[in-house]
């Protein structure tokens, strides 16, 4: 997971089995199950996406290309809230674990993309 910080199950499967093929799909996929539940790997869910995994470490949230789909931390602090966060509910049925907010726009590369696209666009070319 050290190069690529949002991996898949399957990447992780994939990277495993190329060191030592002999292990099994289950096994890795066990493996991972139970440092989730350790505590020590995170388990970041996006909507209609395979979930990511990451090595648990300082608070952070994410960033997800709508163009090419990048997902990139972004640091909890360089998020500026409108308001102050507000993570307890206003009802005494749940308990709060933790709170993550998920920004989705174009990355620097392609925003860099679009950015040029329109502007040779309109300038004719």
């Amino acid at each position: 997971m050290g190069q690529n910080r949002h991996a898949t199950a399957a990447d992780i499967f994939e990277a495993v089995n190329s060191v030592n093929p002999s292990c099994s799909r289950a096994t890795a996929y066990n493996a991972l199950r139970d440092l989730v539940s350790a505590g020590l790997v995170r388990e970041v869910s996006i909507g209609g996406r395979a979930a990511y995994f990451e090595i648990k470490g300082a608070r952070h949230h994410h960033f997800i290309c709508d163009d090419c789909g990048s997902v990139e931390d972004v640091e909890w602090r360089r998020v500026r809230m409108l308001s102050p966060p507000r993570p307890a509910l206003r009802d005494d049925k749940r308990i709060v674990r933790e709170c993550e907010i998920i920004l989705r726009g174009l990355c620097a590369k392609c925003a860099g993309r679009t950015s040029r696209k329109s502007f040779d666009q309109s300038e004719g070319g």
